[in-house]
């Protein structure tokens, strides 16, 4: 019994010990790190991992963000001729480690991309039969909700949707002189929000005929990433 629990502890232990985040690779030339560490870490955490391996071997970055960034730890010593670095066999392991996790990752997001291209054109041409069977999503052609929809939809561009960590966002907001509307797409890991943000009125004034009455509302679509589909979860709004 003691041995089976000596066991137990050991493998909590290290399950504990391989399941935390790395924050920096000040030990990676000292040890291989374990893929479990870098499981919940994004495409560019892990990016930032990398850099900060070659950072600590001197790397002389051209991107004066990530520059002046080392510059200001006590360790950095940049040196004349990147060529000139070498890597230990710790460190050539962790490297690949990490350029294999961003592969998958970007693979897994450039997926998400194409799902929500075809999503996009689907609502928009009204396939109803598609997205009832692979989107769960049902619509109705005069419903006002749909046709904001697809106004939102008119309006972003997939393909150039903008990320942090594991999060993306494109949006645009058209102001006509008399309203100001905003259409958005977020991603935030496996959740995915279209909006629709109506405010009446403009930068340049309201109207001739200024009114007491004031409409501001907003419109949003919640879908869901799940076993590679994008999937309807629920329609709501404010205002």
């Amino acid at each position: 019994m003691k041995t089976l629990k000596k066991i137990i502890v050991f493998f909590f232990c290290s399950y504990c010990l391989y399941s935390q985040n790395i924050k920096d690779c000040s030990s990676c030339s000292l040890k291989k790190i374990n893929s479990i560490q870098i499981d919940d870490l994004s495409i560019d955490e892990i990016q930032f991992l990398i850099n900060d391996l070659f950072a600590r071997k001197g790397y002389n970055f051209k991107n004066s963000n990530i520059s002046y960034y080392f510059s200001e730890k006590n360790w950095y010593a940049p040196v004349k001729d990147n060529n000139a670095i070498k890597l230990n066999n710790f460190e050539k392991y962790n490297t690949e480690v990490f350029k294999n996790k961003i592969a998958l990752l970007k693979k897994a997001r450039a997926k998400i991309i194409s799902e929500l291209a075809q999503l996009k054109t689907n609502i928009i041409t009204a396939n109803k039969t598609v997205l009832l069977e692979k989107n769960k999503f049902k619509i109705n052609e005069k419903n006002t909700l749909y046709k904001r929809l697809k106004l939102v939809l008119k309006n972003i561009d997939i393909n150039n949707i903008n990320w942090f960590k594991s999060e993306g966002i494109y949006k645009t907001t058209i102001d006509n002189g008399n309203n100001i509307i905003s259409y958005s797409i977020r991603i935030n890991k496996n959740d995915i929000t279209f909006k629709y943000d109506f405010d009446q009125g403009s930068e340049i004034g309201n109207s001739m005929y200024p009114s007491e009455y004031y409409m501001e509302y907003t419109d949003l679509w919640e879908f869901k990433w799940k076993n590679e589909q994008i999937v309807f979860i629920k329609t709501h709004g404010a205002g």
